[in-house]
């Protein structure tokens, strides 16, 4: 796993995910980061990556070498959900507005 990390203001600028050519966030040749920038890693596999993976929000610690060390987790993707529920669909929508115009015309 690679990470864009702002050192600034403890923020994921970029979350690179998993990917299975470089389970270890060691890609080859990576680009020049803005200052305040830097890149961290951890292994796909570790619990560090699941943690990250499972988080909305988060902050994280780091080594000297870039290397990921613990995760703050400050919201999580189903807490996420529960504060930010799924518009309903289309189907739903239709089901309440087929049950309001029955009410409207005398209640069918």
């Amino acid at each position: 796993m690679l990470i864009i990390y702002n050192e600034v203001n403890d923020k994921v600028v970029d979350n690179q995910g998993l990917n299975s050519l470089y389970p270890k966030g060691n890609f080859p040749e990576l680009p020049e980061l803005p200052m305040e920038q830097i890149y961290l890693r951890c292994d796909d596999d570790s619990t560090l990556a699941n943690t990250i993976m499972n988080a909305y929000d988060y902050t994280l610690e780091y080594d000297t070498e870039g290397n990921i060390t613990n995760v703050n987790v400050l919201k999580t993707y189903e807490q996420y959900r529960t504060e930010n529920p799924s518009p309903a669909t289309d189907e739903e929508r239709i089901a309440e507005l087929e049950l309001a115009i029955a009410d409207l015309m005398g209640g069918a």
